[in-house]
């Protein structure tokens, strides 16, 4: 079973959009290496590459779908006993759009099935709060980037699904509420 942790004041500094009393939790994390060949990954980092296979990349997929399946277990073993101390309807899941929009080809919903998987049959709330109006290249793939993320006011392509307009540096009422 994976533990969940918590972000706090040592790993912070590394997430420069959280304020200090944003409560945010990880399960995994990738760690890059020098290598690109398997045995350079550690077993988190092979499940995120895993969960990160494009949808176009069949001969792969069924290696996406264990990955998934993964992550449900883990998140699942560890939130649903903070129901009962939590209380019920307390946690709600507002996934990271990808990239894409969703009429783009490339467009994977991973992290959108993820929390609905993982919701299932409980009293966790998924709220898709936050849409990609315009593809963008991923921050890992962009020449030049050195793996640097994009900053939120980068991201002019972000709405909520009434096409309102999404800034990215405050997370919507929904995903703001503490744990």
């Amino acid at each position: 079973m994976a533990s969940i942790q918590r972000i706090d004041d040592l790993n912070r500094p590394q997430h420069a959009h959280l304020r200090e009393d944003d409560s945010c939790y990880y399960f995994h994390e990738y760690i890059p290496t020098g290598g690109s060949a398997p045995q350079y990954y550690s077993a988190a980092s092979q499940l995120i590459i895993n969960f990160k296979i494009k949808p176009s990349e069949n001969h792969r997929l069924h290696h996406k779908r264990d990955a998934l399946n993964k992550c449900v277990k883990d998140f699942r073993e560890a939130l649903l006993p903070m129901l009962d101390v939590l209380g019920h309807g307390s946690i709600s899941f507002v996934p990271v759009p990808p990239s894409k929009t969703k009429g783009d080809p490339l467009y994977d919903d991973r992290v959108l099935r993820l929390a609905r998987k993982v919701a299932e049959g409980t009293s966790i709330q998924v709220a898709e709060l936050i849409v990609q109006s315009e593809s963008y290249m991923p921050s890992h793939l962009a020449s030049g980037s050195g793996g640097a993320r994009m900053q939120p006011s980068d991201r002019g392509g972000c709405t909520s699904p009434s096409g309102m307009p999404y800034s990215g540096h405050r997370a919507p009422p929904l995903a703001r509420r503490a744990s």
